[in-house]
């Protein structure tokens, strides 16, 4: 920093920066020094404060990297860009943070406005008016052509054709992600055994580039007849920012035919299966991947480390659509796996507080139990109604920090080993469990209806409620990261930590 590196980086990437072209299938033109230039201010702003104080005061810096975030580019330059703005989030500085936030804001303002407009040109195209009296028809083209809209409003279109639900309604849109087989038992996840050959899982991350199921076939035969053809998934990863791909998760919307999304869904598991060999319900297999992606935000960990790409803001777009997954797959085959996840669900509820001591006292014992209290509180969000999880929170928020507190000593972490926290207080040291329940009661109560006694409140017919953007309201109560973890910068300019 003393030296000048951060200024004359931050020269080069402001007066080089690229500009998108207006043929957004092709990739905007990136100088050769960009992408180097770009990582080093990455690294520099992840582990410097300063760093990040400098690049606050230049003018136009955090519009600038907000303009690319979003930028498919093989060389990564959307996603190093907002790996920048996430460490001015994760600074514990609250202008930083507020600067970055500001100027997201505005950005969705603006494409609401935008939104609406064309939705209005739109009706008027069709002869519909909205005034007091509409019919009920008119009201239902009104709230279909906003949905759609409201999905593409927030970049919810194909990499390939660019088109999303508001032109495609029938065709599947997915998230490319990258899936990894894991153990479900925290003693397992932390290399320390105890987790069975059946007791495996997996775990989901993404840098939600999305891609009509039908473009992803398409262009899959097309890189297979190249003069040097290339594997689905090489040519998946060109197309999902040069980041690791192995699965497609079909996105849930009001007018893709139920037909149409469950043949997708089938497709998913199919991909799923070759990541490696995981047994059980399908709807506990993904109840333990919503847990371990929402673990992954209260401890702070890294989104990247295995796909080499993807932050926070990517990964909470995911969240509603992995509980709409859920919830589909708990109510196929005429529901019987949401019976058998309810009562499971009614067990853990109903146990008396005594017990559920009991089975602590073996700490060890306790780690090697994969269907934890953070397990039930993840599938709460795809049981139980709002009010439902509203009457019971308490319950889970004490054994979460009883489970926590008992296996911390069995299981390390990361931040176990940092000198800041050796002198941590209690809650600091389950501060991770705190902010696991916060998370859950903010979905609980962001994500679903508000009202009961109506069969549209049930927890099987909650799907619809989990399109409406929540990002903002939740990306304020997530923590930045660990407690007494300091960031690392990246190993190369693919690796982006958040």
């Amino acid at each position: 920093f003393d030296q000048g590196v951060t200024a004359r980086c931050a020269a080069y990437v402001m007066a080089h920066l690229p500009v998108p072209s207006e043929d957004e299938s092709t990739e905007p033109a990136v100088t050769p020094g960009f992408p180097q230039a770009l990582a080093l201010l990455m690294g520099l702003a992840s582990a410097h404060l300063a760093t990040l104080r400098y690049l606050h005061q230049l003018s136009g810096f955090i519009g600038a990297m907000h303009s690319i975030e979003g930028l498919s580019h093989k060389e990564r330059v959307g996603n190093m860009a907002e790996s920048i703005l996430e460490a001015f989030c994760a600074s514990g500085v609250q202008e930083l943070a507020d600067a970055v936030r500001d100027v997201r804001d505005a950005t969705r303002r603006k494409k609401r406005e935008l939104a609406e407009k064309r939705r209005q040109d739109m009706l008027r195209e069709m002869g519909f008016q909205q005034k007091a009296g509409t019919s009920t028809v008119l009201a239902s083209c009104v709230d279909a052509v906003k949905g759609a809209e409201a999905l593409e409003e927030e970049h919810f279109t194909c990499t390939v054709c660019r088109e999303g639900y508001g032109y495609k309604r029938e065709e599947p849109l997915c998230a490319y992600v990258f899936q990894k087989r894991v153990p479900l038992s925290p003693l397992g996840a932390a290399g320390l055994g105890g987790s069975s050959e059946h007791d495996q899982g997996f775990t989901t991350v993404t840098a939600f580039n999305l891609i009509h199921l039908q473009c992803h076939h398409d262009a899959t035969q097309a890189d297979s007849q190249l003069k040097k053809p290339r594997e689905e998934w090489e040519g998946a990863a060109l197309r999902n920012s040069g980041i690791s791909c192995n699965n497609l998760l079909p996105l849930a919307a009001e007018c893709l035919p139920e037909e149409n999304y469950r043949r997708s869904l089938e497709k998913f598991w199919q991909y799923q299966g070759r990541v490696g060999r995981v047994e059980g319900l399908r709807s506990r297999l993904l109840g333990h991947d919503l847990r371990m992606l929402l673990s992954r935000f209260a401890e702070g960990r890294s989104f990247s480390a295995d796909c080499h790409g993807g932050g926070r803001e990517t990964n909470l777009r995911l969240i509603p659509f992995l509980i709409s997954t859920l919830i589909e797959t708990l109510d196929a085959r005429d529901g019987r796996e949401r019976r058998q996840l309810e009562k499971a669900m009614t067990k853990f509820i109903t146990m008396p507080d005594e017990i559920f001591a009991r089975q602590l006292a073996s700490p060890a014992s306790a780690a090697q139990q994969s269907d934890s209290v953070f397990y039930f509180g993840a599938l709460s969000l795809a049981l139980m109604s709002r009010e439902e999880w509203r009457r019971h929170r308490l319950i889970f928020a004490k054994r979460a920090l009883l489970y926590f507190h008992a296996i911390r000593e069995i299981v390390p972490h990361d931040e176990a080993a940092s000198p800041e926290t050796a002198a941590a207080t209690p809650f600091q040291k389950l501060r991770p469990a705190v902010l696991f329940v916060a998370l859950v009661d903010l979905l609980n109560d962001t994500l679903k209806p508000k009202t009961v006694g109506t069969p549209e409140t049930t927890p099987g017919r909650l799907g619809d409620n989990l399109l409406a953007p929540t990002r903002g309201t939740l990306h304020s109560a997530l923590p930045s990261r660990a407690p007494g973890r300091k960031p690392k910068p990246p190993r190369s300019a693919g690796r982006q930590d958040t």
